[in-house]
């Protein structure tokens, strides 16, 4: 079996640097995006909206927007399911401070849904690039 060592040693001059700075990349982006969908940001309990403040103990607090996520799904992983992930979470409070809950707990889900798959497809074809890169790189020098 073939250590990422091993490969360095057999590659061009130049190649390890290239290689070792998108591991780097790809390593820090993932933990980015980890980090955001396993915390979740809290809101304060007021809210105001066209100049009216609406205390959120009372109306309830809006469901979760997932618009973070969807930028980072958007700009790491996989542009069409993250631009769809943003679409729904920009309608999530606009529907909740219309008084739609029903739509807002769609929307969210919608969001969720969208900017989980997004995230599921960019971290296998990441999986998937570095296998066939250090593959070829392990082939191209024998």
């Amino acid at each position: 079996m073939l250590s990422l060592y091993s490969i360095f040693l057999f590659m061009p001059q130049g190649w390890e640097w290239i290689i070792l700075l998108t591991l780097i990349a790809i390593i820090a982006g993932g933990i980015v995006a980890l980090i955001v969908f396993l915390t979740k940001s809290s809101k304060n309990n007021q809210y105001v909206g066209s100049g009216v403040e609406v205390n959120a103990v009372q109306q309830g607090a809006p469901p979760k927007t997932w618009l973070v996520e969807s930028i980072l799904v958007t700009l790491f992983c996989c542009l069409p399911f993250g631009i769809v992930g943003i679409v729904n979470a920009s309608k999530v409070e606009s529907a909740f401070y219309a008084g739609n809950m029903q739509e807002a707990l769609r929307l969210s889900n919608e969001a969720g849904k969208w900017t989980k798959i997004g995230f599921g497809i960019g971290l296998a074809g990441t999986i998937i690039y570095l296998i066939f890169t250090i593959i070829g790189v392990a082939v191209s020098n024998y």
